[in-house]
């Protein structure tokens, strides 16, 4: 979702709960019952994820550097930038490349997009020190759910670490179309009819604490 900011970069509107397979078919079955959205389901897909960071850099700044990775089909880079106030909104740019290029040569082509220059200078402190952060592996379920006023992705995230095989798996609402204010307002019914609780943290977080404490 675009809205329409000065840098014409796209902003993500999305809320995130914590559950699997059960959780996920309950808030689509609560968007049919109650909130009269035509649900369609897709396949699901299964994709690498790769991050990045300098230390925590990245991190700390409330930001992520990945790639998710289709085997043998394409490779997508994502920079991603959080509002840490909590509103939901994620400014993202993604890089789509056919394969694997060096990650110094993704934040140059990054650098040029950026008109703001906290994010240039966030991926312009870390171009010579950033590392394989994570690796994990991922199976991907998603619902497009439509009405006229309204159009929503719900999808379900399994990530399972490479290297210690932890798993977080995590329920995305994302707005497609439609008003922020309507979005919010589903969001909250989900909440209280279907009795899940929204997150705010982001995959790698959890992640680098589950790492923490598997290591502990």
């Amino acid at each position: 979702m675009n809205k329409g900011n000065p840098t014409d970069i796209p902003v993500e509107v999305e809320a995130k709960f914590p559950g699997g397979e059960m959780e996920c078919r309950a808030i689509v079955d609560y968007l049919v019952s109650h909130g009269a959205f035509a649900c369609e389901s897709l396949a699901p897909k299964h994709r690498m994820h790769v991050y990045f960071d300098a230390g925590r850099v990245l991190h700390n700044c409330g930001c992520r550097l990945r790639c998710v990775v289709a085997p043998g089909e394409w490779c997508r880079y994502d920079f991603k930038a959080e509002d840490l106030s909590g509103g939901g909104e994620t400014l993202e740019v993604s890089i789509k490349k056919p394969a694997p290029v060096h990650i110094a040569a993704v934040i140059q082509e990054l650098l040029l997009q950026f008109q703001d220059g906290s994010h240039q200078k966030i991926l312009g402190e870390i171009q010579d020190d950033v590392n394989i952060a994570l690796v994990m592996l991922g199976e991907h379920r998603k619902t497009l759910a439509r009405r006229a006023d309204l159009e929503l992705e719900v999808s379900w995230d399994r990530l399972t670490l490479v290297d210690t095989g932890g798993l977080i798996s995590e329920i995305e609402v994302e707005l497609k179309s439609g008003p922020r204010e309507l979005f919010d307002r589903t969001v909250q019914d989900i909440e209280r009819e279907v009795g899940v609780n929204r997150i705010q943290t982001a995959k790698y977080a959890q992640a680098l604490l589950l790492k923490i404490r598997q290591h502990g």
